[in-house]
């Protein structure tokens, strides 16, 4: 089918999803019009990660702060081998300002009216996500997308939390594409390694529950 969105996330923290889409992205947008969206509001690492302001982002677009053309930046990305192909653009929206409330933003009519608008402007918007096995952030954009891509890691992920990943996908009707089974051990005994902070995730899904017992995330 026609896939013009593709939102990735995993089941915890510290598995190397957010690299996975920012390389999505990239291959993409050697030969195609790509956008790559940072919905993870509590704690962003793309603009860290890869020499992009810190902001004004996502958070600012959703509370009218910006308009869309201002929430883009354009990271130039070099098309062909050692580094001496053309150059082409991923345009990237970074997650801007920690707001007070990211889960309402990202549920938000105003999210969604973003996600219409890149679909137009866009062949593909790889959309990166919060992990949903400890932050609901992510659950209200299941349904706006073409496709769900989970990442799991090998050396982290258990089959206790695909299993609970699996179900909850189920019941939200995700379209799930597929797993990227990340963190495989390289021949000369070397592993990648992730930049996601497990204590943050953790803290945070004891703050959800606390305010709200019979949440989503609590029943998953």
């Amino acid at each position: 089918r026609d896939m013009r969105s593709v939102l990735v996330t995993s089941h915890g923290a510290e598995v190397g999803k957010s690299t996975v889409a920012w390389n999505l992205a990239r291959v993409a947008a050697s030969s195609a019009k790509v956008a790559i969206v940072e919905t993870d509001l509590r704690n962003p690492s793309l603009a860290r990660q890869h020499g992009l302001r810190a902001g004004p982002g996502l958070a600012e677009l959703l509370t009218h702060q910006i308009e869309l053309d201002e929430a883009i930046q354009a990271k130039p990305i070099a098309v062909g081998g050692n580094g001496k192909g053309a150059e082409r653009a991923l345009d990237v929206i970074v997650s801007g300002a920690c707001p007070p409330n990211p889960a309402e933003l990202i549920e938000s009519q105003t999210m969604s009216e973003v996600l219409a608008a890149l679909g137009e402007r866009y062949e593909l918007v790889v959309i990166d996500t919060a992990p949903v096995g400890v932050i609901s952030d992510a659950f209200p954009l299941m349904g706006q997308v073409g496709g769900v891509l989970v990442v799991a890691r090998m050396d982290k992920s258990t089959r206790d939390s695909a299993e609970a990943l699996r179900e909850l996908l189920a019941r939200l009707d995700a379209p799930v594409l597929g797993i990227v089974a990340n963190g495989i051990k390289a021949r000369r005994g070397g592993k990648y390694g992730y930049g996601y902070y497990g204590g943050y995730y953790q803290r945070a899904a004891e703050q959800d529950k606390a305010a709200s017992p019979e949440s989503p995330a609590k029943a998953s």
